[in-house]
């Protein structure tokens, strides 16, 4: 609201369009210089009411669309997001650090321009049980379930190849086996 100064017996309301029902945002009693009303779909109806005779009043309204977005996801514990753009029609990818697995969908896309979602749920990463890491060059492996303890009946084969020409030096940060896992 840039300026409002309505007559005795004007009124102006402000509904939000696209439901089943128009739903009130605003009216005279609420409007004031420097209001800002936002609709949640993209239709709003301003009304305007004088009576007759019509008493002199004015206002003055200037409005902007928006996009809406969806929410920035959320990176996940041992990995990494890249967001190509929160609105409709953008991408967040995720990734893992080396020696987790992403469990769900790599990539997501924001869907619906009336109410944006992302297309699937965030992904997880989880350590690995084994896998094979070629060129190799800095990294971590730990147990399933990290930092928590492993599961029962595990086996579990890792493959670590560097690049042509290097050595691998591995350094055990923490080694703690359950009794009888020390084979």
């Amino acid at each position: 609201v840039q300026n409002i100064s309505l007559g005795v017996g004007e009124t102006i309301t402000v509904e939000t369009l696209g439901g089943l029902e128009p739903v009130p945002l605003a009216n005279e009693s609420f409007l004031m210089r420097g209001q800002v009303v936002r609709g949640p779909t993209n239709q709003v109806l301003v009304r305007f009411q004088s009576p007759s005779p019509a008493n002199p009043g004015s206002f003055h309204f200037h409005f902007e669309a928006y996009l809406l977005s969806c929410v920035f996801p959320v990176r996940p514990a041992y990995g990494d997001v890249s967001v190509t753009s929160t609105h409709p029609g953008g991408q967040a990818c995720f990734s893992c650090v080396v020696g987790y697995q992403l469990v769900g969908k790599p990539c997501l896309a924001c869907l619906n321009a009336t109410h944006p979602f992302w297309s699937s749920q965030e992904p997880t990463c989880i350590a690995a049980c084994g896998g094979v890491i070629q060129n190799a060059t800095t990294g971590r492996i730990v147990s399933p379930g990290f930092p928590a303890n492993y599961s029962n009946n595990l086996t579990c084969h890792w493959v670590l190849e560097a690049p042509p020409g290097q050595r691998l030096h591995l350094h055990f940060e923490k080694v703690s086996l359950a009794e009888d896992d020390d084979r």
